[in-house]
């Protein structure tokens, strides 16, 4: 169900919406407006799981049995990468 908005644009922005229908980017302001709407939640929504992923890496962090597995696994892929370059 599609509901009406009223917003105040600046000058810069009205035009904007006007020349990119014009040109053919969307069928009308409306769904030119939906579509970047829709482009600046999935945006929103990657940060957010970005942000929640470095809380849990940050959390797994201090556990000390989990940072020795994770540097003794770092260390061994170190190595392969030195030992693969040195093969260049």
């Amino acid at each position: 169900m599609a509901r009406s908005k009223t917003f105040r644009l600046s000058e810069e922005s009205a035009c904007a919406l006007e020349a990119m229908v014009a040109a053919g980017y969307a069928v009308n302001q409306t769904h030119l407006v939906e579509g970047l709407i829709r482009k600046e939640l999935l945006h929103f929504e990657i940060v957010q799981e970005e942000a929640r992923l470095e809380a849990e890496w940050v959390e797994a962090m201090a556990d000390p049995d989990l940072r020795a597995d994770h540097d003794a696994v770092t260390a061994e892929f170190a190595n392969i990468e030195l030992e693969n370059w040195a093969l260049g």
